[in-house]
């Protein structure tokens, strides 16, 4: 019974570590990243793709003037969607670790 007890906890804990290291919010950055690419960039803390994607979103909405660049911009925003999902994930996993770590270190 105590064994039983024990995986519940093991399992209470680790959804609370899952919880606590939800830094950045992957559905909230994929979002960002399709509609606003450079702050999505912004979001998932990726400073210099979001400079870059600055010019870059000016010369997609000129071009897009002429017709031509709507489809590359649509591809664009799912390329960075995709990105920033991930880089979120990756932030997540990165706090998941380090919570586990300080609260290993702690018992």
């Amino acid at each position: 019974m105590s064994e039983q007890k024990s995986q519940q906890m093991d399992y209470l804990q680790q959804r609370l570590l899952e919880k606590e290291s939800q830094v950045k919010s992957p559905l909230f950055a994929a979002i960002l990243g399709f509609f606003f690419p450079p702050i999505g960039y912004f979001y998932v803390r990726k400073y210099g793709a979001g400079l870059v994607m600055i010019i870059i979103e000016i010369f997609l909405i000129m071009f897009s003037l002429t017709g031509f660049g709507i489809p590359f911009l649509l591809l664009i925003g799912i390329i960075i969607a995709f990105e920033c999902h991930k880089a979120a994930n990756k932030i997540n996993l990165e706090a998941l670790k380090k919570s586990i770590g300080n609260n290993s270190a702690s018992e």
